[in-house]
């Protein structure tokens, strides 16, 4: 049940910026020794039980973890993103002698054939030449009257086109690139949901439900105000499968459709062979009560830590997350069918708004730091959210990415500028911001609305 319960273990991870603080939560992990793989370390270092390895190549960090783990130990890995995800099947396939394909989590067009049996999917696969010859009668007449577009194998949303009618076609085959293949799918009505889950190559661990919106779930919904669709109706497509919200959803929630759709993708997860984390995305139609648009990762999600955290525990670090069937923490789950356990959430704050914001136009911001924008946004935030609701932050965490500080992008012009913050509240205050997510959600989406 419990694959990893030996004493000793690599921990393998790749961060930009390594703390002490960090160290110190390292240090107490209940394992006799902890390896950490740190691109900015310039030579190996023993801090401890840990000992820090400094290396700049992923493929190198990966050898020398081959050439010199001693056969008592169990080879972890802690990656993040997608590469980082890749070399982590390639960890597993090495430590459990297993034959885990990575492009079973990454390439679009064998994800969807791989989880066809589990759901609603329908699917065609194009080149981008056969994409710029192909007609829309071609689809429509033998496929679907309303269809998404999307790379093969990219992320984030972007590339990602709606299309609904012949002009909407035409506008798209200019706008794609010529460096992917791409998928198309039959658009999936829904409510936009996402799991997180641990495999450890039979039973499967819930960790997080979260609900998700994108832009067009809202406009569909009829929940954004005349004078938002005025000001921004001639390029709302744009922005039409940007995510700007996430917020947890109790685990107790999941409805039996999820569960028996979670269960379907156990089986698949196990004829793989596959063991480690998994951020799932599919839509749930209430009203047929079918999943369809199902996507999935193989690897860490970003940022779930602080859901995931604040609904497991107050007193356990989300470090301790890749080991959570150790022996130690089985306890912390429930057995709800075979071969699957939720989580035990616990009466701790778990009421976590994500703002995944962006901006319209590209933008140049008259503040010098980003210490004196933060301070002028968070007062923002502050300001808006209690005198508009009557609600009170308790807490805000940035997400700030950028080349050159004064210079955001949207987001489907450029992946190399981000501005997301999660926003923390009472479960009290909660339950007024679900009720007016919309609202919120069109004041929000873009940061242009507080810079000079």
């Amino acid at each position: 049940m419990a694959s990893f319960i030996h004493p000793k273990f690599w921990l393998i991870i790749k961060k930009n910026i390594l703390t002490e603080e960090t160290i110190e939560q390292y240090q107490s992990l209940l394992y006799d020794k902890i390896y950490i793989l740190y691109n900015q370390w310039k030579k190996d270092y023993t801090i401890g039980k840990i000992t820090l390895l400094g290396h700049t190549n992923i493929e190198e960090w990966i050898q020398k973890i081959y050439e010199i783990k001693p056969d008592d130990i169990t080879l972890i890995p802690f990656f993040f993103w997608d590469l980082l995800a890749k070399h982590g099947i390639d960890i597993y396939n090495h430590e459990f002698n297993t034959n885990v394909e990575y492009s079973c989590f990454k390439d679009k067009n064998i994800i969807n054939k791989t989880i066809q049996t589990a759901c609603k999917k329908h699917f065609l696969f194009y080149t981008f030449k056969q994409l710029q010859q192909a007609t829309y009668g071609d689809i429509t007449e033998k496929w679907f009257k309303k269809f998404m577009i999307k790379p093969q194998s990219w992320s984030s949303s972007l590339l990602t086109f709606l299309v609904e009618n012949q002009e909407e076609f035409t506008n798209v085959k200019k706008k794609i690139l010529p460096k992917f293949d791409y998928v198309i799918e039959e658009y999936f009505d829904g409510e936009l949901n996402s799991v997180d889950f641990y495999h450890d190559g039979k039973n499967i661990y819930i960790l997080a439900y979260i609900k998700e919106y994108a832009l067009k779930d809202f406009f569909d919904a009829q929940k954004l105000s005349e004078d938002f669709l005025h000001t921004y109706r001639k390029d709302l497509k744009l922005f039409n499968f940007f995510i700007p919200v996430r917020y947890n959803e109790s685990l107790t929630n999941i409805t039996p459709e999820e569960l028996d759709f979670l269960s379907k993708i156990r089986n698949i997860l196990t004829q793989l062979t596959y063991r480690w984390l998994i951020h799932l995305e599919y839509k749930f139609d209430t009203s047929t009560h079918t999943i369809g648009f199902v996507e999935r990762w193989a690897r860490l999600w970003f940022k779930r830590n602080a859901f995931i955290e604040n609904a497991y525990t107050t007193t356990t670090k989300v470090l301790d997350i890749p080991y959570l069937v150790h022996s130690a923490t089985l306890e912390k789950f429930h057995n709800i069918s075979p071969w699957m356990y939720m989580l035990n959430e616990m009466d701790t704050h778990t009421s976590i708004l994500w703002m995944r914001t962006t901006f319209y136009k590209k933008t140049k911001k008259n503040i010098t730091t980003i210490a004196a924008f933060k301070e002028q946004l968070s007062s923002y935030l502050r300001d808006y959210f209690y005198k508009t609701y009557m609600v009170k932050i308790t807490d805000i965490q940035y997400i700030i990415k950028y080349e050159e500080w004064n210079i955001f992008y949207p987001f489907y012009q450029s992946n190399t500028t981000r501005l997301d913050y999660l926003l923390f509240f009472s479960d009290k205050d909660f339950v007024t911001i679900k009720k007016n997510i919309g609202k919120i959600t069109e004041h929000l989406i873009f940061n242009d609305f507080m810079l000079p």
